[in-house]
């Protein structure tokens, strides 16, 4: 065995290297705001998840829901999409 390996686990705790998942922690501290990811649900719904089992409350999360054709043939479409409806229901709010 080579002396220079480590010991320690390879794996990295997803919460602590998630940057999304951070911005939407201080978004949540500005009243008012919303988060919105440009990025699959499934991020949105992961970091929504793990707000809820840590903190004990919901948070909301936008999502322009990317898709593998989004990321192929651009996900500019998607993103208005998701400016335009949260735009509308914040300030039907």
């Amino acid at each position: 065995m080579n002396s220079h390996c480590s010991s320690k686990p390879v794996t990295r705790n997803a919460c602590k290297v998630c940057s999304p998942l951070g911005a939407s922690i201080v978004f949540k501290g500005i009243e008012g705001a919303v988060s919105l990811l440009h990025g699959s649900q499934g991020c949105s719904t992961y970091i929504r998840r793990y707000v809820i089992s840590h903190f004990k409350e919901p948070i909301d999360i936008a999502s322009s829901n990317f898709s593998e054709s989004s990321a192929v043939f651009g996900g500019k479409s998607n993103l208005k999409l998701a400016l335009d409806s949260v735009r509308n229901n914040i300030i039907q709010l």
